[in-house]
Order: C-alpha cells, then structure tokens, then sequence
C-alpha cells in the first residue's frame, strides 16, 4: 500500500480540492480517511489517502485493507449528529430484522 496527505484548507479550498481530486481519479485508491483540524482562519481538512502499490495489483493491499478496523462513528462525528446516526441505525436494523427475505 502507498499512502499520499493532503491538506485542503477551509477558506479558498478550491485549488486544493483540485489538486485531490485530480489525484484520486488517477489512482486505484483503497480508502481516504479525514480529519477537520479547527484553527480559526488556518482550519484545514487533513486527508490521507491509501492507494495500491505502484507497480502492483493491489489484490493484496485490498485484502489488507479490510482487514481494517471499523470507524468508530462516535469518535468521527459530533454528539449531536451522532443521536441522529445511531437513531437512524436502529430504525434501519428494526427494519431488516422485521422484513421477509
């Protein structure tokens, strides 16, 4: 696996996100994780993107890859989204494990 930063800034990200999204449409990426760094005017999101190995055909780097541990969801978003996230889960659970088929 290869793993490239990115960090997009929160005010005029244009340039940025460019340049990231540009980046992930030409790789065979595995998973991006982000995190919100709240600094007033220099708040940035910072990006880590894992991408199969050059040269390689990534069969291995995606077995690896889920491999991976869950997102803890609690830990990724704020309380109140949160309620809001894990409401709609049991809503949606209850519905499965009532619905034929």
């Amino acid at each position: 696996m290869h793993y490239t930063f990115f960090q997009i800034p929160a005010i005029d990200p244009d340039a940025a996100a460019k340049r990231f999204n540009a980046f992930i449409q030409s790789q065979s990426v595995i998973g991006i994780e982000r995190q919100f760094v709240a600094d007033g005017l220099n708040s940035f999101w910072s990006i880590c993107v894992t991408t199969a190995s050059p040269g390689g055909s990534g069969l291995s780097d995606l077995s690896a890859a889920k491999k991976r541990t869950r997102i803890d969801y609690r830990e990724v978003l704020s309380p109140e989204v949160f309620a809001i996230f894990a409401r709609l889960r049991t809503l949606r659970n209850v519905r499965h494990a009532v619905s034929p088929g």
